[in-house]
């Protein structure tokens, strides 16, 4: 496996594992059950963060081919998730009133879920450089799953903590 080729399939992993770690498994718990609201709040951030990649995905697409690169967008969309991400963290872990640590980590989420959807655009449009007609199946099925691999390993990693079988 080419180094390129092992990068685009770990991104996907390294993808996956986050969005377990923060929207598979715990936030939902944090939001609905630790902290009593309705499941329609942590509902309404995916529905919202979708209707903003339905928007602004065409944009980034147009965009991204009309400069011909890919890469600058995956690594600016992913850099700013990140730090999205650490917003969300810094948020759970702050003094300010539980309303408004609910409300920042959800605006936060949101960010990150549009993104995460953002970055793919670039992320899929790549598959044609690293493969072949003949490739592209296996090369799509390898990112499928490293991508499956991340979420395995997100999900043995923290469930015990989404359980409560392990606290912080």
């Amino acid at each position: 496996m080419g180094r390129n080729l092992l990068t685009w399939a770990l991104y996907d992993a390294g993808n996956s594992f986050l969005q377990t770690a923060i929207g598979g498994l715990y936030l939902a718990q944090w939001v609905v059950i630790d902290n009593g609201y309705p499941d329609i709040w942590y509902g309404a951030t995916f529905t919202i963060a979708t209707i903003l990649v339905l928007v602004l995905s065409p944009l980034l697409g147009a965009w991204s081919d009309r400069l011909g690169k890919r890469m600058p967008f995956i690594k600016w969309l992913t850099i700013l998730a990140y730090l999205a991400n650490l917003g969300l963290v810094l948020a759970i872990i702050s003094p300010i009133p539980a309303t408004s640590t609910v409300l920042i980590v959800l605006f936060s989420f949101l960010i990150v879920q549009a993104l995460y959807q953002l970055s793919l655009v670039s992320y899929n449009s790549l598959l044609g450089a690293l493969s072949t007609t003949k490739t592209r199946g296996k090369i799509a099925g390898l990112g499928d799953a490293f991508n499956n691999i991340g979420w395995i390993i997100g999900t043995a990693i923290l469930l015990p903590f989404a359980t409560g079988s392990i606290i912080l």
